[in-house]
C-alpha cells in the first residue's frame, strides 16, 4: 500500500479555513475583547460620576459602542464591574508611583494624582459605605484600600496679629481614600468641603506614610501636602481692605493651589506589655501663592502656624 499524503493546509495558515485560528487571529480576538473592557470601564466610570451607581447597564454598554451581551462577558453583575473599577483605581496609583519614584517632585506629583482620582471616584467611594463587608471580592479589595466619608471639625484658632479675624469653627464634609502599595507605603489623601459657611471652600490634603519597625520601637514617617481652592486659601491667608486698614497689612487675595508641605514622624516605644510613649515630630513649610501672604512673612521663618483644614 502507498502512503497516504495529508493535505497540504490552507495558505496563511489555518486561519482561512482551518480547525484552528492562527495566532495572528488569536492575538487580534485578544486585542479586540481588551478594548471592549477598557471602553466598558470608561463608560462606567465617567456614567457613575454622572449619575452615581445606579447608572443603567444599557446605558454604559451603549456609550460603549458594544453590546449587553459583551458587557455582562466581561462583567457578571453591576457589582463586578464597580469591583473591576476600583481595581483598575489602585493600579493606576501603583503604576504612577513606579512611573515618579526616580523624579525630584516625583513625591508632590504622586500627591496630586491621588488627589485628583480620589475627586473623581467620589462615587465609587461611597459604594464602600453600603458594601457588604463579608463578600470575598470585598475582602481582598480591604486588605489594600481604605476609603470612605467623613464629617470633619475644623478651626483656625485665634488671629497674633491684632484686628486679624480667621474662620471660626466650622465642619467639613470629607471623602478619603488610602491604599497600600508595594515596601509598606500607605498612600492617599481627603478633599473636604466647608459646610458651616466658614469658608465655602474646597481643601484636599494627600500623603504617603511608611511605617517600619526600629530598635525603640513603631516608626510611622508622613510626607504630605495641603492645598485648596481660592476661596479657602483666601479665608486663611487673604487681607481683604478692611483687614489691611485695621492692621496695616498689604492687602492680598491668594488663588488655588498648595498651601503647604511638611513631614511628621511619629514613633512608638513600647513599655512593658501594656503601655507604650508616643513621641510626635512635625515641620511644614508654605508654598505658592500662601508663601507670599502677608500673613506668612509676618512671621520670622516661613512655616505654618496657622493649619486650617486639618
Amino acid at each position: 500500500m502507498s502512503a497516504v499524503e495529508s493535505p497540504a493546509p490552507p495558505a496563511g495558515g489555518l486561519d482561512s479555513g482551518g480547525l484552528v485560528p492562527s495566532n495572528d487571529r488569536m492575538a487580534r480576538h485578544r486585542a479586540d475583547a481588551q478594548q471592549n473592557r477598557t471602553q466598558l470601564l470608561d463608560a462606567a466610570e465617567a456614567a457613575f460620576v454622572e449619575m452615581g451607581l445606579n447608572a443603567p447597564l444599557d446605558l454604559i454598554a451603549q456609550r460603549a459602542g458594544v453590546a449587553r451581551i459583551t458587557l455582562f462577558r466581561n462583567f457578571a453583575d453591576r457589582q463586578a464591574l464597580i469591583m473591576a473599577l476600583l481595581q483598575r483605581g489602585l493600579q493606576e496609583v501603583e503604576a504612577e508611583a513606579t512611573r515618579v519614584a526616580d523624579q525630584d517632585d516625583g513625591f508632590l506629583i504622586l500627591l496630586r494624582f491621588v488627589a485628583d482620582r480620589i475627586t473623581l471616584r467620589s462615587p465609587l467611594i461611597d459604594y464602600w459605605q453600603q458594601a457588604d463587608r463579608r463578600l470575598p471580592e470585598i475582602q481582598t479589595a480591604l486588605e489594600r484600600l481604605r476609603a470612605g466619608v467623613q464629617l470633619r471639625p475644623h478651626y483656625c484658632g485665634k488671629s497674633a496679629i491684632e484686628g486679624l479675624d480667621l474662620p471660626d469653627l466650622g465642619a467639613d464634609m470629607a471623602v478619603y481614600g488610602f491604599v497600600r502599595i508595594p515596601g509598606n507605603i500607605s498612600v492617599g489623601g481627603r478633599v473636604m468641603r466647608d459646610i458651616s459657611g466658614q469658608t465655602d471652600g474646597t481643601t484636599y490634603y494627600a500623603s504617603a506614610s511608611h511605617q517600619g519597625v526600629t530598635r525603640i520601637g513603631l516608626l510611622q514617617s508622613t510626607l504630605y501636602a495641603r492645598g485648596g481652592d481660592a476661596r479657602s486659601n483666601d479665608a486663611y491667608f487673604g487681607v481683604d481692605a478692611d483687614a489691611a486698614s485695621v492692621t496695616g497689612l498689604t492687602p492680598y487675595a491668594p488663588g488655588s493651589g498648595v498651601r503647604n508641605t511638611g513631614v511628621a514622624f511619629l514613633m512608638l516605644t513600647p513599655i512593658g506589655d501594656r503601655w507604650a510613649v508616643a513621641t510626635f515630630a512635625n515641620a511644614e513649610r508654605a508654598m505658592s501663592d500662601v508663601a507670599d501672604s502677608p500673613l506668612i512673612q509676618a512671621r520670622d521663618e516661613q512655616e505654618m502656624a496657622i493649619a486650617g483644614g486639618f
